[in-house]
């Protein structure tokens, strides 16, 4: 029997579940992306915010009204769009899963996964939560601010620079869940951006690097029968190759 020409296995390559895999994984890849991007430019944004020095400055007299609005304005505008991202994160995934992997060992460990990190946390429903509220309400009400502290163990002075949230501002909203409600109830009057979006952030790329495991696994196969294929198609190429290449 001959073997097949590298056109059959090309074709084969292309409509093997390994590729299909693949370019779902691809697809993706943009969304978590997306995520990391915001959540990696808000970060930043907050660094800068909260150093004493560049605080101090913007706080000051002078640059108040100038320099310290445009950086409450640049630190709201990435947290607005860092909680877009997460949102779309979210639903891209749940589809993601339905469409591809539904009454699979994926889609129960996924539930489960979701069901016991973020379904009842606190500060993950808080968040998502802000989210609808950020979108469908309005910016909730917060400022810039710069205290002063003296710290007991070495007597200096600490300066501490801040975008933050009015706890106040938001907590009469009446379409928080019992989860945001929790939180708010614990929370300080003015909510911190970097703390909260630092530790929802992390918790959400920790859990894309699980799924991702996941679905290399449940896919494990596969990429094992595709790899395999890829190696023959080359060969195949080498062997049509070869006698025009002895010409």
């Amino acid at each position: 029997m001959n073997s097949p020409s590298s056109y059959q296995l090309f074709k084969e390559l292309l409509a093997s579940p390994g590729m299909e895999y693949l370019n779902r994984r691809k697809l993706r890849a943009f969304t978590v992306n997306i995520f990391h991007g915001n959540f990696s430019e808000l970060m930043k944004a907050c660094e800068l915010v909260e150093n004493p020095e560049v605080g101090l400055k913007l706080m000051s007299e002078e640059h108040r009204e100038t320099l310290g609005t445009q950086a409450h304005m640049e630190v709201m505008r990435l947290f607005h769009n860092f909680l877009a991202a997460a949102k779309s994160l979210i639903d891209h995934t749940r589809v993601f899963v339905d469409d591809h992997y539904r009454d699979t060992p994926l889609m129960q460990a996924y539930q489960q996964k979701i069901q016991a990190d973020f379904a009842d946390d606190p500060l993950m429903r808080f968040i998502q939560d802000l989210r609808n509220y950020m979108l469908h309400r309005a910016l909730p009400g917060g400022s810039m601010s710069l205290s002063v502290s003296r710290n007991p163990d070495t007597n200096a002075h600490d300066m501490k620079s801040t975008v933050g949230i009015d706890k106040k501002a938001i907590e009469t909203w009446g379409k928080w869940t019992k989860p945001s409600l929790a939180f708010l109830a614990a929370a300080d009057d003015e909510i911190q951006i970097s703390q909260i979006s630092r530790a929802y952030g992390e918790r959400v790329e920790e859990f894309a690097k699980w799924f991702d495991a996941k679905l290399q696994k449940h896919h494990e196969a596969d990429i094992a029968a595709f790899e395999n294929l890829q190696k023959e198609y080359q060969a195949a190429q080498r062997e049509e190759e070869a006698p025009r290449n002895d010409t």
